[in-house]
């Protein structure tokens, strides 16, 4: 105890100095914070984003980023001359149309062919250009196989197809071998023949066998976006995508949605001036809390043109950061208005801006130092989106603490010369005090309007929502049927938490990342819907065997059958070029060259594989290959993350050197990398926090309930994510990562106001802390739950998972500060009162003011509140 309250004694002194530095030099303070912060934010006009899906929220330099790239430097791309999706190193580059009736639920009738047939004309006319203006259409962009552009569905056009068709001669086996579950969605049998599809999906692939090729199928993809949107039909619907779709469609609706922070700023400054217009024409405090709103405005304009200036890129996420920073700076300023009003009302201005500093000043200090460590902790997550969000967020925060202590004091200090000149609050021209003219005949809204006084104690200049929190709490906390109901509240949420962590999901669906009215998602709903998910996975032999060895064939027949035992995987279909190479005419295994040269032959006729070997420059020898095999239809991420790690421990334990990949595996990474990155981020983020409880707070029973408290909050928000529809992600990572500052706040602030509140038993500790506190907690819990209330009108995913969460930690920080932790402290509280702030500031002003007595100079600046000290 001693310790500690020594501490905190000599930290109070340094605040308490400083503010008596700042309260003699207000104007510096504040010309000069908003010199730095304008001066930053003009390097605003040259930042840069990053809106690509695959860089920003899949983990960085992963397994399947490394395994690409030694692909990549391995096989050629052959889009231009022999495309094959199963040979490709990503995703590639395409247009997508899903076409299906508006009235009926069978596809495959003959008479949708002419409308199949249009759709693919216009798509085909679609052209653009290059920088000498010729003109390129889809038959010279196109992805190649024998000369020709590779359009999956095509066949549909044939009448050979329709005739199968109606003949009954399309079996099962046949569907699936000639890949039509690609094409065809939600698909009929009867007596295992083809009846009826719900929805036909085309797709015309596109070359990027080099840079020239690339940038203009990018481009042609564009102009396939407005093509498509163009195309209406009668009686069936369309929808539509591109490799970019999901890229520029979660772009537009994150920037579009940051619209929503000038409302946001516009609301905070009117709940602000409410809160604080308390009091009469001089006392109240409407200015002081729209300059709390404007300060972290100022940290949020500084933070995004320091992270130009640093050319750190602006990905989606960090939009919701002004939404954040503004709910954080609104918290301080509510705590340190309230330690204002708590300072003795007969003070000097420099003592009473001392007695801020150092009462609430550490408070603010903490809470924004555990902030902002949290967040310097985020920056070494493998997300590209958690790090630059937290990189902003972080220089946010330390701007906003930065505004705090200066240019918002620097505006406390303007407001209480004008309290003490008795000017008015808007016109600042003195005004007569209420007593001094005792004319009847004045009116009352006269009366009201124009004349006032400074305030004599805490509730002659507090609003009704700053007094009504703190007259009310305490009571309610006190009483013992309320600390049951508590209690029992608490457990009952706990056990709702961890049933929910326990059913929690991961990863993302990339569906919810766009609005409901954007294409996209029109078009990713019909595929999931419809369309069965199969993808490839490649067993990857990167360097020189002699596959002309039984041995080797042997080795790689074990590894092949291994993996096709897999639940997960279609046993009965593979690529395998040595198998079929070794069942045909052209195979000889006499020596190394023989078989080589027979390979060679073998492959110009059987076009599959010829994407799959690679020879030296003498063709001698083999120098890379590949074998392929296909999955079965998986949708749930967490099933596809499990068979991305299981086919690569099939490779890594397998004889034949090799390793797995599929291009869908860049995706797949996420899903198994979110849940390590989040545990170690967030564990290493709350024991910093514990580690600056320690040091700033150094008492023993407060930091475990600190680290308690805020172990429960995140179990908290965690478990009701699961409730509330949301899914352990990249993008939700960030927000969990966010909560271990946020949920802090309240609980530090009631337990730096108990440790520093005096009281003859719990109860009276308590209620004293949550005079101090209730007020400003509470305001900055609804102020925070207005600066979010906007984004309910939000169709970003970004944005309304941000403010679920965001309300889950202020609804449930609000629980924990004024309801939990109260009631622990008055149950099994430290017993032992501890000199508070308020009673050292007193302490020293009564000794300054016996000093003064004995040379005949007293002020009565330095009077202690004698009504205050009745109620200590």
């Amino acid at each position: 105890m001693n310790f500690s309250r020594k501490v905190e004694e000599n930290m109070s002194s340094a605040f308490g100095r400083y503010g008596k530095v700042l309260a003699r030099y207000p104007w510096t303070s504040i010309i000069l914070c908003i010199v730095v912060n304008g001066l930053l934010g003009v390097n605003i006009q040259w930042i840069t984003s990053d809106s690509d899906l695959e860089r920003v929220y899949t983990p960085t330099n992963s397994q399947a980023d490394q395994d690409r790239d030694r692909i990549a430097s391995m096989f050629p791309d052959s889009t231009g001359t022999n495309f094959y999706r199963q040979s490709t190193d990503s995703l590639g580059l395409f247009g997508e149309i899903i076409f299906k009736p508006r009235h009926e639920s069978n596809v495959l009738k003959r008479k949708y062919k002419k409308v199949i047939e249009e759709i693919l004309k216009t798509a085909r006319a679609t052209y653009v250009t290059d920088i000498d203006d010729k003109i390129y259409r889809y038959e010279e962009l196109c992805a190649r196989r024998n000369g020709e552009c590779v359009v999956d569905g095509e066949f549909l056009l044939e009448n050979a197809f329709w005739d199968m068709l109606k003949n009954g001669s399309i079996t099962r086996e046949m569907f699936d071998k000639e890949d039509y579950f690609l094409i065809m969605g939600d698909p009929t049998f009867v007596n295992e023949t083809l009846r009826s599809a719900f929805a036909l999906k085309l797709r015309l692939s596109l070359r990027q066998d080099s840079r020239t090729f690339t940038e203009l199928s990018s481009k042609w993809e564009k102009e396939f976006l407005k093509t498509s949107k163009d195309i209406k039909l009668n009686d069936s619907d369309i929808a539509y995508q591109i490799s970019d779709s999901l890229n520029s469609e979660l772009d537009a609706n994150t920037g579009g949605d940051i619209t929503y922070f000038s409302l946001t700023f516009t609301l905070m400054i009117t709940y602000a001036s409410f809160v604080a217009a308390g009091g009469n024409c001089v006392s109240q405090r409407g200015h002081l809390g729209r300059a709390g709103v404007i300060s972290a405005g100022l940290a949020i304009l500084g933070s995004f043109g320091l992270m130009s200036a640093c050319h750190v890129k602006f990905v989606n996420i960090v939009g919701v950061m002004p939404f954040l920073i503004i709910g954080i700076g609104v918290d301080d300023m509510f705590i340190m208005m309230s330690g204002l009003a708590e300072a003795d009302q007969s003070a000097q201005i420099e003592d009473k801006i001392a007695h801020v500093m150092k009462t609430s000043g550490i408070a603010i200090t903490i809470t924004s130092l555990t902030n902002f460590i949290a967040f310097v902790v985020g920056i070494t997550s493998v997300f590209k989106s958690v790090r630059n969000f937290c990189i902003y967020t972080a220089a946010a925060v330390g701007f906003c603490y930065l505004n705090q202590i200066t240019f918002f004091i620097g505006c406390m200090v303007l407001q209480e010369r004008r309290v003490a000149e008795n000017r008015h609050c808007i016109t600042c021209v003195p005004i007569e005090f209420p007593d001094e003219k005792n004319n009847q005949s004045e009116s009352v809204a006269k009366r009201i309007c124009c004349t006032g006084s400074p305030p004599k104690s805490r509730n002659e200049q507090e609003s009704m929502l700053e007094k009504i929190p703190r007259l009310v709490i305490p009571r309610m906390i006190v009483n013992l049927p309320a600390k049951f109901i508590t209690i029992m509240l608490y457990l009952a949420y706990l056990a709702f938490s961890v049933l929910g962590v326990t059913r929690l999901h991961q990863g993302l669906n990339l569906q919810n990342l766009v609005s409901d009215s954007s294409y996209y998602y029109q078009f990713s709903k019909w595929d999931f819907d419809y369309f069965p998910l199969n993808f490839p996975v490649s067993f990857v032999v990167p360097s020189y065997q002699n596959y002309s060895s039984g041995r080797v064939s042997d080795d790689i027949d074990s590894l092949l059958t291994t993996a096709n035992r897999h639940i997960d995987i279609e046993d009965s279909y593979e690529l395998n070029w040595l198998k079929s190479y070794q069942n045909s005419i052209y195979f000889t295994n006499t020596s190394e060259k023989a078989f080589v040269n027979g390979l060679r032959d073998f492959l110009n006729t059987t076009t599959v594989f010829r994407n799959d070997v690679v020879f030296n420059h003498a063709n001698d020898r083999i120098e890379a290959c590949r074998f392929h095999v296909f999955s079965k239809s998986i949708k749930d991420s967490y099933t596809q993350g499990k068979l991305m790690l299981q086919m690569r421990e099939i490779a890594s334990s397998s004889i034949i050197p090799c390793f797995a990949y599929s291009p869908v595996f860049i995706f797949f990474e996420q899903y198994v990398a979110v849940v390590p990155s989040t545990l170690q981020t967030v564990g290493i983020a709350v024991a910093a926090v514990f580690v600056v409880a320690c040091l700033m707070m150094p008492n023993p029973f407060l930091i475990l309930c600190i680290a308690l408290s805020l172990a429960s909050i995140i179990t908290g928000v965690l478990g009701f994510m699961h409730f509330w529809g949301l899914s352990l992600s990249s993008i939700t990572m960030i927000h969990v990562i966010m909560s271990v500052g946020f949920s802090v706040d309240f609980s530090a602030h009631i337990c730096h106001a108990f440790l520093t509140s005096e009281g003859q038993d719990r109860n009276a500790r308590v209620c004293k802390a949550l005079e101090i506190t209730a007020g400003p907690i509470f305001n900055s819990a609804v102020s925070s739950i207005v600066g979010i209330v906007m984004l309910t009108l939000s169709e970003s995913y970004v944005f309304i998972s941000f403010f679920r969460v965001m309300l889950l930690v202020i609804l449930f920080g609000f629980f924990h500060g004024m309801f939990v932790l109260p009631v622990i402290f008055s149950l099994i509280g430290p017993n032992k009162p501890i000199k508070s702030n308020v009673s050292v500031f007193k302490r020293k002003c009564d000794q300054k003011n016996q000093k003064m007595d004995k040379t005949g100079t007293y002020n009565h600046g330095y009077e202690p509140d004698h009504s205050l000290q009745t109620q200590l």
